[in-house]
């Protein structure tokens, strides 16, 4: 599953098979994503440590902690496939409903700067 930063609403993460949502997540449940991980981006700043916990599991991007106050990530920020998406074609932006999206993409300047 990918999950959604609930500060920046942006997507860098994505759930391994360690990650139990009925549990307090810890660092070695997630990965960064394709694009970023080692075949991509080879970002490294995401600590995937089992003693990484609570407010230490940070969003890559923005800072945002990625779990709530009981040590979950909130299943509201938990994409279990690309239909529940509602992601940016153009930019890969994710808006939390349809409506967000559509009102995103009247705007947005990835698709000006690929023409």
């Amino acid at each position: 599953m990918k999950v959604r930063c609930p500060t920046c609403g942006e997507i860098y993460l994505e759930t391994t098979n360690l990650f139990n949502p009925a549990v307090p997540a810890n660092g070695t449940m997630f990965k960064l994503t394709e694009t970023y991980g080692p075949n991509g981006y080879n970002w490294s700043c995401f600590p995937f440590d089992e003693y990484v916990i609570g407010e230490s599991l940070e969003c890559p991007e923005c800072g945002g902690v990625i779990v709530g106050p009981d040590g979950k990530v909130a299943e509201e920020n938990l994409i279990r496939d690309a239909n529940d998406a509602h992601v940016c074609p153009d930019c890969g932006k994710l808006c939390k409903n349809a409506g967000s999206l559509s009102n995103h993409m009247k705007g947005c300047k990835a698709k000006e700067l690929a023409a």
